[in-house]
């Protein structure tokens, strides 16, 4: 029996043999294939993820600091110009003034007496204020008599040729010689702070301008720092409206740990920021200053 089911043993031709094994080269040769092409392909996506990566990092580290930049040159701009641009203010404006009594004198100097025209021209310009309510004119005669003083009225009528400034100068006789040598000009003198309890010394900075009709000189004055704190609080408001790309803005810290500008919905300009922490626990002003 068992010659039997020996003999019903079916035997495999060579050519089938060859052909399965064909087949089966084939069908790994192309695996294989697929196998390495996908690995090249996954290969080069990571490569090419990297380069977008890196392309879209340095992309946006120009552009940040690009825009950093535009606002440091904006505010080294700004401070460079300040004493500048005050003293052209404070010609501005006394021209104005200037402009106000010439006319008020050439339309009214045959209707009424010298003494009604002074009253005329004080009453129009003791009233003025500008620069955030600190500036206003004044007059002084040429003889030293101040004629109009708004913050100070008390000095009005008296004689101020021996009046000194903080430094021992002689504000007045100043005044007179600059009007004397030019018809107008700048004066400079040190006081204390009107209305402030501080004895510290602050450089007042004033244009006067001759007003001949009268023998009178009319000015006014500003201290330059008032006019960098005006100036501070105008570049932290343009900071703070600047965005750029999708989501950018500008920060101000100072090294106190202090924010200056700030866009956020928890803290505000003067709130201590620095405590504030990254995800890593990283104190986040105190990496900003190791670069700064």
């Amino acid at each position: 029996m068992f010659s039997k089911l020996k003999q019903k043993k079916r035997t495999i031709p060579l050519s089938v043999l060859m052909k399965r094994y064909s087949v089966g080269f084939t069908l790994f040769a192309i695996l294989s294939m697929a196998v390495a092409y996908t690995w090249l392909e996954i290969n080069e996506f990571k490569i090419h993820s990297a380069e977008l990566r890196e392309n879209f990092m340095k992309t946006h580290k120009d552009m940040v600091r690009n825009e950093t930049r535009k606002v440091i040159d904006y505010i080294q701009y700004t401070r460079l110009f300040i004493e500048d641009n005050m003293k052209a203010d404070l010609k501005h404006r006394t021209s104005q003034a200037w402009e106000i009594a010439n006319n008020i004198y050439k339309n009214n100097q045959h209707s009424y007496s010298n003494a009604q025209l002074k009253k005329l021209i004080k009453d129009a310009l003791r009233p003025i204020r500008f620069n955030e309510g600190r500036g206003y004119f004044f007059i002084v005669s040429m003889d030293g008599t101040e004629e109009m003083f708004p913050v100070a009225p008390q000095y009005e009528g008296l004689n101020l040729l021996s009046l000194k400034d903080a430094r021992g100068n002689f504000v007045i006789r100043d005044e007179i010689e600059v009007i004397k040598k030019s018809k107008e000009g700048f004066v400079k003198d040190y006081w204390t702070k009107p209305g402030s309890d501080s004895t510290m010394v602050y450089p007042k900075t004033s244009f006067i301008k001759f007003f001949e009709p009268l023998n009178w000189y009319i000015g006014c004055g500003e201290y330059i720092d008032n006019k960098e704190n005006d100036a501070r609080e105008e570049v932290k408001k343009k900071i703070s409206a600047t965005t750029f790309g999708k989501d950018g803005y500008v920060f101000v810290d100072s090294y106190s740990g202090h924010a200056v500008v700030i866009n956020s919905p928890n803290f505000k300009s003067g709130d201590y920021v620095g405590d504030l922490t990254d995800p890593t626990g990283k104190k986040i002003l105190e990496e900003q200053r190791k670069i700064a």
